[in-house]
């Protein structure tokens, strides 16, 4: 039997040694692999540290900061360009009265129409601030009447939402305004009230005399006759300036209808006609029969608060001019003062509600014409020279404007 020895390698079987300078290389340069580590570590430690801190910090000021956004009477929505409610607030739920923790989109606010969130939709993608619009909505609570404001900003960061909704609880506001602007009807109507019954005695006092008449007549077929047209006449006559009145007195129904402009200005008139006389004012009317399709309560009471202003203008008296002009299916009523006249900042806030250069004022009377006016499709303007005078621009569309004939 054979045997074999296998012999190892000369260079396996090598020791590895090491000169002492060599060893004391080594030894300098694992220490500082060592020290660079534990310094990696320790710096990883504090980073780490600083970075929960500041995410701490982070978290805290976002509840501080939501916390704040509840205090706020306003309900405020922050959107995506699609419409995912990215922030809201307390005062939204408070408002509208639904749930808005789990809502994601605003599509979900059953408390909004389908038209009134395409509304919503379409803004927050139109780069631009505060365009409003006014709902009315039905809570646990009652009706509510609620601003809604949105806000795009011109340059958006994607940190931040693209839009904001403010809304804001207006029913306290348009309830104070309804009260003030019927407030201001009955003080006009007070002053009126002279005019008005002395308008009221012609006639009666006419109907009167031929009533009286007629018993001694009725043999007189001529007498008869005459009376039989006036009489009819007359009592027509009441029943209009009867019908005015409460018209004017009651809450205004604006719907539209077709009726001779020049004549509501004729009615309109006989009730400043005392009121004008006592301060020295003569009422001048340039019109011809001009039908119009809007609403007869609404230019009444717009004619009605434009007379008033114009009247207080002139407390030493002077001449109210009231004329018309057509213009590319409107017409443009002009009512001409040649009283104290206003500077260019009065002009600038005379559409603001409750402002007011009277002690006694309201500052109602001409925004709410100014509303009336635009929810009738047409616009009230003012040109005035401060002593010199103002001309009111009720602008009315015509019949053919609106009926297309």
């Amino acid at each position: 039997m054979r045997y074999f020895s296998l012999k190892t390698p000369y260079y396996l079987s090598a020791t590895l040694t090491f000169k002492p300078s060599q060893s004391f290389v080594l030894g300098i340069l694992i220490g500082i692999i060592i020290i660079a580590v534990i310094l990696m570590v320790r710096q990883y430690i504090i980073v780490t540290s600083k970075l929960r801190k500041i995410e701490s910090k982070r978290e805290n000021f976002r509840n501080h900061f939501y916390q704040f956004l509840d205090l706020f009477p306003v309900g405020i929505l922050g959107l995506s360009q699609t419409g995912e409610i990215l922030i809201r607030n307390y005062s939204v739920k408070l408002l509208t009265g639904i749930e808005t923790q789990g809502l994601r989109e605003v599509k979900d606010m059953n408390c909004f129409t389908e038209a009134q969130i395409e509304w919503l939709i379409h803004q927050i993608q139109q780069p631009g601030p505060n365009r409003e619009m006014q709902v009315q909505i039905k809570t646990t609570t009652g009706i509510k009447i609620l601003l809604i404001s949105v806000n795009v900003p011109s340059e958006r960061d994607p940190d931040l939402p693209a839009a904001y909704v403010l809304i804001q609880d207006q029913t306290r506001e348009k309830s104070m305004g309804a009260l003030l602007q019927q407030q201001d009807k009955i003080e006009k109507m007070n002053q009126l009230s002279a005019g008005v019954v002395h308008e009221l005695k012609n006639p009666l006092i006419s109907i009167k005399g031929y009533i009286q008449m007629l018993d001694q007549r009725l043999d007189d077929p001529s007498f008869v006759k005459l009376a039989m047209s006036v009489l009819p006449a007359e009592i027509d006559r009441l029943i209009t300036m009867v019908e005015t009145m409460l018209n004017y007195a009651k809450p205004n129904a604006l719907k539209k209808e077709i009726f001779n402009l020049k004549k509501l200005v004729e009615d309109v008139s006989r009730f400043f006609k005392i009121e004008m006389s006592s301060h020295r004012i003569q009422l001048k009317t340039e019109l011809t029969d001009t039908l119009v399709f809007s609403s007869i309560n609404g230019i009444r009471q717009v004619l009605v608060n434009v007379l008033f202003n114009a009247v207080e203008a002139m407390p030493a008296g002077g001449i109210i001019d009231i004329s018309s002009k057509q213009e590319s299916g409107f017409i443009m009523l002009l009512v001409q003062d040649n009283g104290s006249g206003m500077t260019q900042d009065q002009l600038e806030h005379l559409l603001e509600p409750y402002y007011t250069t009277k002690e006694s004022g309201s500052g109602m009377g001409i925004p709410v014409s100014n509303q009336i006016l635009s929810e009738l499709g047409g616009q009230l303007r003012f040109e005035s020279v401060l002593g010199a005078g103002t001309t009111v621009i009720i602008e009315i569309p015509l019949v053919q404007a609106e009926e297309g004939i």
